[in-house]
C-alpha cells in the first residue's frame, strides 16, 4: 500500500501487515459491499489474463471514522509467478466526493438492491393482480386512479393494497 493510502486509513504498513484477512476487511470497508464486488475480485485473481481489471463501488472507513466514504475502486494484476498464481495486484481507488452524482446514485442504487434483497420473498407471493395494483400505486397514483387504469373500483384497489403490506 502506498504511503498516501496508509496516511488516509490511519494505519502504518507494519500494524496493517499484522492485520488477519478479516480483520482489515472489517476495519475499513463495509463487508455488505465486499459480498457485490469480492467475487468479481477472486474471479479476476483466477484467470491468467493480464489484460482484465475489475472496477466496482465500495464505501472506505477512513482515519478510525465510524462512517464510511464511497469510493471507486479499479483492481488489476500486474505480475504473476511461474505458476500463474497473481504476485502483484494494484487496486486504484477514488473517493467519489468529487463526483457528488454518483455518489448519490450509488446510494440509491445500494439502497434499492437492499430492499429487493429483503423483500423479494414477499413479492414472489403477491398475485399478478396484486403487483400490478403495486405498480400503479409506486408510480403516485391514487386508489381512485389506480382503479380506473385497472378497471377495478377503488376500494378494491385498498384491498389488493393492504394483502400486499
Amino acid at each position: 500500500m502506498c504511503e498516501n493510502g496508509l496516511k488516509l486509513l490511519g494505519i502504518t504498513l507494519k500494524e496493517l501487515k499484522k492485520l488477519s484477512y478479516h480483520d482489515y476487511y472489517t476495519r475499513f470497508f463495509n463487508l455488505e459491499d465486499a459480498k457485490d464486488y469480492d467475487p468479481k475480485l477472486f474471479k479476476l485473481i483466477a484467470q491468467n489474463n493480464f489484460n482484465e481489471s475489475v472496477s466496482f463501488l465500495q464505501q472506505v472507513r477512513l482515519n478510525n471514522s465510524k462512517d464510511f466514504t464511497w469510493h471507486i475502486s479499479s483492481s488489476k494484476i500486474l505480475m504473476r509467478d511461474n505458476e500463474g498464481k497473481p504476485l502483484l495486484l494494484i487496486t486504484l481507488s477514488f473517493p467519489t466526493t468529487y463526483l457528488n452524482y454518483i455518489n448519490s446514485k450509488a446510494e440509491k442504487i445500494l439502497e434499492e438492491n437492499n430492499f429487493l434483497r429483503k423483500n423479494a420473498t414477499k413479492f414472489a407471493k403477491l398475485s399478478g393482480r396484486e403487483r400490478e395494483v403495486l405498480a400503479h400505486l409506486a408510480k403516485g397514483e391514487s386508489a381512485i386512479e389506480c382503479g380506473k387504469a385497472l378497471f377495478i373500483s377503488p376500494q378494491t384497489v385498498e384491498t389488493h393494497r393492504k394483502i400486499s403490506v
